[in-house]
């Protein structure tokens, strides 16, 4: 009987019309009626929540947002910026949507919103955050990141910094490893994934926790939900770097991932007393490399 419901209510409520738009980071523009969303397939979700003292659970249906861009074959993108019709702004970066779900809800219990009142809604985030009155969707790339001054080895480095059970705040990691007190803090991962994150207004309680391999995550970052960025191998905030020495001969991918302009910039390495033409490509041997020096 419910689906019945939900069938003659999508008869009777879809109407033509621009409901969404999305721009890619190529700022080509796509546009979806509300008709055309009711016609996408809906997922079932609930969100759970305090209100006046009182626990209030609903039932809602919607388009489970993040597979849905990826099945319109938006994946070269790293911010989801989403407005609504009053100009209110969420921005969310790629990895945060990896680590919980997003829906465009559709329909509430059984009653189907209205185009005016469509919305993203976040119901692993506490009181269920939502954007109300959705109507655009912004892709936005990776903006990239200046090369560093020094590239100092991630291993000759840590010891000296001051971890508390295998932890290191960001705090600390702010003072001793990049000498500011505030700035972007880019991160890279094994895949070549990368994100930036602001200190402290992001990162004022996260840590970076290493296991015994060696591995580095990081944890505690104040965003709309929770995540964490794991098998680091690059650190980047102002003029100063870390990498980790294994992927030293992964240099040139690391500087393409950021988006550097190799073409432009010298490199030397610093061996002991040394500074020699520092290649890009591939050598053998690292053990002797103290840190790279970018210009």
């Amino acid at each position: 009987m419910r689906n019945i419901i939900i069938i003659l209510c999508i008869a009777l409520i879809c109407v033509s019309g621009t409901a969404i738009q999305i721009t890619d980071s190529k700022q080509k523009q796509i546009e979806f009626s509300y008709d055309k969303l009711c016609k996408e397939e809906l997922t079932e979700f609930s969100t759970s929540r305090n209100k006046n003292a009182k626990d209030i659970s609903e039932t809602w249906r919607g388009i489970a947002l993040l597979p849905w861009l990826d099945k319109l074959g938006y994946s070269n993108w790293h911010t989801l910026r989403c407005v609504s019709s009053d100009a209110y702004e969420v921005k969310l970066h790629r990895t945060e949507l990896d680590a919980m779900p997003a829906y465009i809800a559709l329909v509430h219990e059984t009653e189907f919103l209205a185009e005016s009142d469509l919305r993203v809604v976040f119901p692993q985030t506490r009181d269920n955050l939502w954007l109300r009155g959705i109507s655009k969707l912004y892709l936005e790339p990776f903006e990239g990141v200046a090369h560093p001054r020094q590239l100092f080895i991630w291993e000759d480095n840590q010891s000296g910094l001051a971890w508390e059970n295998s932890l290191l705040t960001l705090e600390k990691l702010m003072h001793q490893a990049f000498r500011q007190n505030s700035g972007t803090v880019t991160f890279l991962d094994s895949k070549m994934h990368t994100i930036s994150l602001e200190y402290p207004a992001q990162l004022g309680k996260a840590s970076i926790s290493t296991e015994l391999n060696g591995t580095l995550s990081l944890y505690g970052i104040t965003l709309i939900g929770y995540m964490q960025i794991e098998d680091i191998i690059y650190l980047q905030c102002g003029p100063y770097a870390y990498v980790k020495r294994a992927y030293l001969p992964s240099l040139q991918s690391i500087g393409t991932a950021l988006l550097w302009d190799w073409a432009t910039i010298n490199r030397y390495e610093i061996t002991g007393i040394e500074r020699t033409s520092f290649s890009t490509s591939p050598k053998q041997d690292y053990r002797d490399t103290k840190w790279i020096e970018l210009e």
